[in-house]
């Protein structure tokens, strides 16, 4: 019989549902607005639908969270629909993550350690990019910067708070144009702009203040559009989170 783990991401804006099995395969995934959380019964329809061939087969859970206040409300969804005691990461969990003086990082970012560890023991600049545009700097296994700027969505929505001209319509996700004229290009382009600049001027200073070349990695929901934009050998993956949490799961459920 195949023993399936659910992994559970609740992040500022959404929640990603996906089941592992014992060999570490990530087999199905469902990303799922928080509103959209908030309505069970709208949410129980979908996870039901989606997985369930495997409901009998799944036996652990462990949920990671940036959004305490969604926490109990998924733990109660999956208790009901799975019959499954979700367990909520905590640190302690999986020892020593080598943290200096004062650092408390969300969950999401202990996961992202947690694989660069496995994955770049001797250094990484890992760029995650979704609410928030954060850079974080690990060097031997060590978080030696954390650098923490407003993503894409927070500046146009700011923009439209602000400039009484800008109004929400301008906003809308569109492509990026190199020579932008109208109103909505020009701020999905500035803003972009904005975000590889903050990467490029962290991965310039850090190269220089440890002197050496980091390998870089983008991973967040906005990491696609940027990576084809940048132009450094810059490595995409969008799933870093999810690896360090099968790592935690196989500590913390004492698998192999």
């Amino acid at each position: 019989m195949t023993e399936l783990t659910i992994l559970i991401d609740i992040g500022n804006t959404q929640t990603k549902f996906i089941l592992c099995d014992q060999i570490n395969n990530l087999l199905k995934k469902l990303v799922i607005d928080n509103e959209d959380v908030i309505k069970e019964n709208k949410v129980t329809t979908r996870l039901k639908k989606h997985w369930a061939k495997e409901t009998k087969d799944i036996k652990r859970g462990l949920l990671i969270s940036v959004t305490p206040k969604m926490t109990p409300l998924v733990k109660v969804l999956i208790k009901k629909i799975f019959n499954l005691d979700l367990v909520i990461f905590k640190p302690i969990m999986i020892g020593k993550i080598f943290l200096t003086k004062n650092q408390t990082p969300g969950d999401d970012i202990i996961a992202m350690k947690v694989a660069t560890d496995a994955l770049f023991p001797n250094g990484v600049i890992v760029f995650s990019l979704g609410t928030a545009s954060v850079g974080l700097v690990f060097v031997n296994q060590w978080m030696r910067g954390i650098f923490i700027g407003p993503g894409y969505k927070i500046s146009k929505l700011a923009l439209v708070e602000k400039a009484e001209l800008i109004q929400s319509n301008h906003i809308k996700d569109v492509d990026f144009s190199l020579l932008p004229l109208s109103t909505t290009k020009a701020i999905n382009s500035g803003v972009i702009y904005q975000q590889i600049g903050f990467m490029e001027k962290i991965v310039v200073d850090m190269n220089q203040r440890f002197t050496r070349e980091f390998p870089v990695i983008l991973t967040g929901g906005f990491a696609p559009q940027t990576d084809r934009l940048t132009n450094h050998q810059y490595q995409l993956d969008t799933q870093l989170a999810w690896k360090g949490m099968v790592i935690m799961k196989n500590k913390i459920f004492r698998l192999k």
